[in-house]
């Protein structure tokens, strides 16, 4: 008999575990059905405790890349309308119904038009690469080149802007199996970036150099530099420096995305920076003969 008290105790805590399994299952159809801030208890035995820890650890995480999402649309949307607006400009002053402007001013509309239009291709390029990197489909098509003409390339796409383009080249070719397109999309990102980030007129520097069975590819600015702690996630998804995000606009997954281009081809990107001192990112990537296959 006194054995039989001693064991009723537990009772109660086995009647626990469909109570609370019912609440975790009621809390996942909740999410299923759109409630997205909908949570599970998470009292109760460990391992149900420990189900429901997880579950609200996933809804949080995917959250958390709803609100990047929504500020990738947001940011899409405010970058676009700049081209946009200056592509309404320029047409509108090519209406039909009145006298085209002399040659030298309708050349010179026409190159604005181009150009514009020419940005609005890459910021829709750049967005259907982050959707094939996030979907692992990234295509890389090889080819045998020479890093100091992809580097020249790039450089001369940014002379007329108002800064100083330095570039710095050995004298001997410098040989990559790379896909070309791929890279200069990194460097176009890591130029772009440096002319936004520093003072009108400042210098941007490309260099590249052999070191050891790589080659470095290193853009330097004097611009608003990167802190210290800020450094470690430069490279995470939607992720933007307090110093950057009050200077230019932009959604966090140029390095992001530049990053996994580099190591793709079984490279990595280093960066050095101080606070108010500029920063160089450097693309490291195997030479031609130290390339993995394609």
């Amino acid at each position: 008999m006194e054995a039989a008290r001693g064991a009723a105790p537990p009772l109660p805590r086995a009647r626990e575990r469909p109570r609370r399994a019912d609440a975790i299952r009621a809390a996942i159809d909740r999410y299923g059905a759109g409630s997205h801030d909908a949570r599970a208890p998470q009292g109760g035995l460990d391992e149900l405790r420990e189900i429901a820890v997880a579950f609200n650890e996933m809804a949080a995480a995917l959250a958390e890349q709803r609100k990047g999402q929504l500020g990738i649309l947001a940011g899409v949307a405010h970058d676009l309308r700049n081209p946009l607006a200056a592509l309404k400009l320029t047409v509108d002053g090519l209406r039909p119904d009145r006298p085209l402007p002399c040659e030298e001013r309708l050349r010179s509309m026409l190159a604005r038009i181009g150009k514009e239009a020419a940005r609005c291709d890459r910021m829709l390029t750049d967005l259907m690469d982050i959707a094939r990197i996030e979907g692992g489909e990234l295509d890389l098509r090889r080819e045998a080149r020479d890093a100091r003409e992809l580097a020249r390339d790039v450089v001369e796409l940014y002379r007329p802007t108002a800064h100083e383009l330095r570039l710095s080249l050995p004298e001997e070719p410098v040989p990559l199996c790379c896909d070309p397109i791929r890279i200069e999309q990194v460097l176009n990102n890591l130029v772009a970036n440096a002319i936004k980030y520093s003072p009108a007129g400042g210098a941007v520097q490309v260099t590249v150099a052999r070191v050891g069975a790589d080659v470095s590819i290193a853009v330097s600015d004097r611009g608003v530099g990167i802190a210290a702690d800020d450094q470690r996630r430069l490279f995470e998804r939607y992720f933007r420096a307090p110093s950057s995000s009050g200077v230019a606009p932009g959604v966090g997954l140029g390095l992001w995305a530049a990053r996994r281009i580099a190591e793709a081809h079984g490279g990595r990107i280093e960066v050095t920076s101080a606070a108010g001192r500029g920063s160089t990112f450097t693309p490291q990537l195997p030479s031609a003969s130290g390339a993995p296959p394609a």
